[in-house]
This record gives structure tokens, C-alpha cells and sequence, in this order.
């Protein structure tokens, strides 16, 4: 999927360029079981996905899901293609009611300090914490 970003929100002008190439597969996306910054409570783009279709070696074609033939689809979500190659799937997306985010910047002196925000942001749904390390002057990090 070419910059699955335009195609959810058609309507947002980004100026802003990522390093990523935005371009990737759901198959992809599932066999690699990627996640955001969210995972510690979202979790991983594996708990979003209802059912597969999973073309095996032999040929035939499985449909399995978290009820029904568990053990394929937990060993194919995260697998890297292992189990086979992922023709079909059903993910289950979250509504989110706008391209824009609200950001609070909080900063500290020290890693006690980047780990306190930290903890004190731990109820939020969506949290990315970045650190600077400077090797001179006062400034260590920030969360």
C-alpha cells in the first residue's frame, strides 16, 4: 500500500516527510507483527486481526482466526511469512476523529527525570518519548 496516510485522511496536507517510504503490505504488517508507540496498551498490529487466508506449501488455502485453528494464526501473525504467504485478511481499524494531534513537550534534566514523566504518562493511550543526549551542558534528555 502506497502512503496508507493519504488514503485515511484524503483531506490533510502533510508537509511534514517521514523516513519510512510508506510503503508496505498488510501481509507484511502482520507476518512481522508491527506496532506503534501505543503497543504497551493498544498491542501489536496482531490483536487488530479478526481473520486470515493463508496460502500454504502444499498448495491449499486456510482460513484461521484467534478462535478458529489458534495455533496457525498465532504462529502466522508475527511467523515472517514462515507458515505461509498471507492472501487475505480482515483487521479491524480504530476511528480516530482527526489527523491532528494535541502534543505536550515535557522536558528533564536527567534520566531520573525522563523516567518520572514517563511514568506519570503511562495512563496515556499514545505516548512517544524521545531522548537527546547532549555530551555537554546541563540538558540530558527530554520525554
Amino acid at each position: 500500500m502506497r502512503d496508507p496516510l493519504s488514503r485515511l485522511f484524503p483531506n490533510v496536507r502533510r508537509e511534514v516527510r517521514v523516513a519510512l517510504d510508506w510503503i508496505f503490505t498488510i501481509g507484511g504488517a502482520i507476518a512481522a507483527d508491527v506496532h506503534g508507540k501505543n503497543h504497551h496498551h493498544g498491542g501489536s498490529f496482531g490483536s487488530y486481526v479478526e481473520s486470515l487466508q493463508i496460502a500454504l506449501a502444499d498448495g491449499s488455502v486456510r482460513e484461521v482466526s484467534p478462535t478458529d485453528d489458534a495455533e496457525l494464526f498465532w504462529a502466522t501473525v508475527g511467523g515472517l511469512g514462515l507458515t505461509g504467504v498471507i492472501v487475505e485478511a480482515t483487521v479491524r481499524l480504530l476511528r480516530v476523529p482527526s489527523a491532528w494531534m494535541l502534543v505536550t513537550t515535557e522536558r528533564s534534566k536527567d534520566l531520573d527525570g525522563v523516567l518520572a514523566v514517563s511514568r506519570a504518562m503511562d495512563g496515556a493511550s499514545f505516548a512517544l518519548r524521545t531522548q537527546r543526549h547532549l555530551l555537554a551542558g546541563e540538558a540530558f534528555a527530554n520525554g
